[in-house]
């Protein structure tokens, strides 16, 4: 992320272009929006001259105008890019990729494309990568700047020298269905964006953070932004980052394998700003901080599940973290923390939880086997703790739950266990804290029983459930399993791969029908394996716990060796953002993205009265929220039915809240 104080220096230098080409008139006829094909301006698809190529790609800029359209027919697309990128300044139409069209570039530290200013522009089924892997950290492979209300939908990314896509001070960005790999800095990046959106998105092998939402001190005060089925592996930074950022949602994800923090909330040495309204819920954090870091590079000293530092207000829920290098959930300098429903095992070191603020408020806490503390809680103001589940802890003297140096503590509901032949943590209590009561204190300890302690500390305890097997403190389960993991994944022929199915409401049990023969599965929800054939594989995957299960589709995208892009016409349909939320989504159409060629969208009220047809263009329809008489519609529940021409319907419903 650091790199994007260079980009802002690019960006800056990209906007005066814009100016003066726009005063001239010089780049972008002002001719009525065209629709144009690349190769009808002398490009090759045979990856071959990469300069005849840029030169076809500015013609066809110029032709289509900047309303315009401009498509890319199959083929891979030689792309000199060491003098600059790919520009098309102002521009506000489309560019649609054939799912077989690829751009190469051939300098490997040099930026690919760059869009700066335009309002509405839409980049579709897009696919880059670099010629000779990129082994500096550099420029962004696609950088939108500046502009207004942009959309880049399926987008796949090979590698790049520095993020994989960028936005720059874009006011309502949209990126959904992404797959960014194999990057030497961020996989997607929103700076100084204003409610920026993404949905849809798979990152992995990258030199930074998987997906960022970063504010830069000096550049404008831009808020805002939401993530929903997010997939991070293997980062050489954190997974997800909220950096100086405020009214950020992050929702149904998972980071699987990073160097740095699983999820980190806070401000930093670059930014001015303390991030206040982020909220992660719904996700998995697994293995943080053990990746391996790339050679002469630290991008990140702490090694937690999730981290905060630095903020004002930060809301964390459902979240299962396992196998973190040191706490599973920790921070500091925090104004008002609140967490619910965290389960934390089998961290390496440190503290299971540790938390630090002037306003903390956990419930339904489960830690699972952690080396020291279970839970510590620490140099607070107001700490307010219900439904703690500590097992097997391992603290200094054999503190399982502790409060220390906190001015006022209300805990009640706490849970100790310890099944060990040699108990290891089996004591309760506080050092140095102000006032405060806890209690409904109990604990099971198989071989030697509850200590309770405190020292110098104004609390009072009661412990009516000493010495019971406290069954009642877990977090009640009154549902079958909804998944959280993106319902597709993306491999390369001959690259290992692996993928983590997850689901809220604590499956006990994954199953999966139709997996290809190169691939292994374990009841876990791991899929893995090492793919000799390109192609798109469906499937079908369950989880279940005691309440029952749930199935859904899923689909396995395996590219060539060279990464070229499956063509597939079976990409799953999505629609965003789901529920519609006034708060959060004001300015933002409903999206229907991966549609069939040609399909229609028409949404219902509840009671089957027509509120509106939509006509779809690349596989992507757009609701503004009103009815067909164009005027706005009232909170609820709408049906939306999918037909395509063959007069296959689909069918879902989305809901609207103001």
């Amino acid at each position: 992320m650091g790199l994007c104080r260079t980009f802002k220096t690019v960006l800056t230098r990209l906007s005066l272009l814009l100016l003066i080409n726009g005063a001239c008139n010089a780049f972008l006829s002002s001719a009525d929006a065209a629709t144009v094909n690349l190769t009808d301006f002398g490009a090759y698809i045979d990856n071959t001259h990469p300069q005849e190529n840029v030169q076809a790609f500015n013609k066809a800029v110029k032709s289509a105008g900047n309303s315009g359209t401009i498509n890319v027919p199959a083929g891979t697309y030689a792309i000199d890019n060491s003098a600059q990128a790919l520009v098309a300044p102002g521009f506000s139409g489309q560019i649609i990729f054939d799912p077989n069209a690829k751009f190469l570039f051939t300098n490997n530290v040099g930026m690919g494309l760059s869009m700066v200013g335009g309002v509405g522009a839409r980049f579709l089924y897009v696919h880059y990568g670099y010629e000779n892997t990129p082994t500096q950290r550099t420029q962004p492979g696609f950088v939108v700047a500046n502009a207004t209300d942009t959309l880049v939908d399926h987008l796949t990314v090979d590698n790049a020298p520095g993020p994989g896509l960028q936005f720059g001070n874009v006011v309502r960005p949209v990126a959904t269905n992404i797959l960014i790999q194999n990057t030497m800095a961020d996989g997607l990046d929103f700076f100084d964006c204003k409610d920026g959106a993404a949905a849809h998105v798979v990152t992995q092998n990258t030199g930074d953070d998987g997906l960022a939402f970063v504010h830069y001190a000096g550049g404008p005060f831009n808020t805002g932004g939401t993530a929903t089925d997010i997939s991070i592996n293997n980062s050489e930074a954190r997974g997800i980052s909220v950096i100086g950022y405020s009214d950020v949602s992050i929702s149904s994800f998972t980071v699987n394998g990073t160097f740095s923090s699983g999820i980190l909330v806070a401000s930093d040495t670059y930014t001015n700003l303390m991030p206040q309204n982020v909220s992660f819920a719904n996700g998995t954090i697994l293995n943080a901080g053990t990746v391996p870091p790339l050679p002469n590079t630290n991008l990140g000293a702490n090694h937690f599940g999730i981290e905060y530092n630095e903020i004002i207000s930060a809301q964390f829920s459902n979240i299962n973290v396992a196998g973190s290098q040191t706490s599973g959930f920790a921070g500091v300098l925090g104004t008002t923390v609140q967490a619910d429903h965290i389960t934390v095992t089998g961290n390496q070191s440190g503290p299971a939880v540790s938390l630090s603020a002037q306003n903390v408020t956990i419930s339904n806490i489960i830690v699972n086997g952690s080396p020291s503390y279970g839970i510590y809680v620490g140099h607070s103001g107001q700490v307010t703790a219900s439904n703690l589940k500590v097992t097997d802890a391992n603290g200094t003297m054999n503190r399982s739950v502790w409060f220390e140096a906190n001015q006022n503590v209300a805990a009640t509901g706490i849970s100790i266990i310890d099944d060990q032949a040699t108990p290891t943590g089996f004591v309760f209590g506080g050092y140095s804290n102000g006032s405060g009561t806890a209690s409904n204190i109990c604990g099971a300890i198989a071989h030697g029983s509850l200590q309770i302690t405190q020292q110098q500390s104004g609390m009072s305890f009661t412990t009516p459930g000493l010495g019971s097997a406290c069954v009642t403190i877990s977090p009640t389960v009154d549902a079958a399993p909804i998944f959280t993991s993106p319902a597709t994944a993306y491999g390369i022929v001959g690259h290992v791969f692996a993928f983590l199915l997850t689901a809220f409401n604590l499956p006990t049990n994954f199953d999966v029908d139709g997996l290809p023969a190169d691939f292994s599965f374990q009841h876990t929800g791991l899929i893995e394996g090492t793919p000799t054939a390109s192609g798109v594989y469906k499937m079908t995957v369950t989880a279940s716990n005691n309440i029952g299960a749930t199935s859904t589709p899923f689909m396995l995208v395996i590219s060539g060796a060279d990464g070229a892009q499956v063509a597939t016409q079976t990409a799953p349909i999505q629609v965003f953002p789901n529920p519609w939320r006034n708060d959060k989504n004001a300015g933002h159409k409903i999206m229907f993205t991966g549609l069939p060629a040609n399909a229609t969208v028409k949404l219902f009220t509840i009671s089957g009265h027509l509120v509106k047809s939509l006509g779809s263009s690349a596989g992507v329809a757009q609701w503004d929220l009103t009815n067909d008489s164009n005027d706005k519609v009232a909170s609820g529940v709408y049906l939306y039915l999918i037909t395509d021409n063959g007069g296959t319907k689909i069918h879902g419903k989305l809901a609207i809240i103001k």
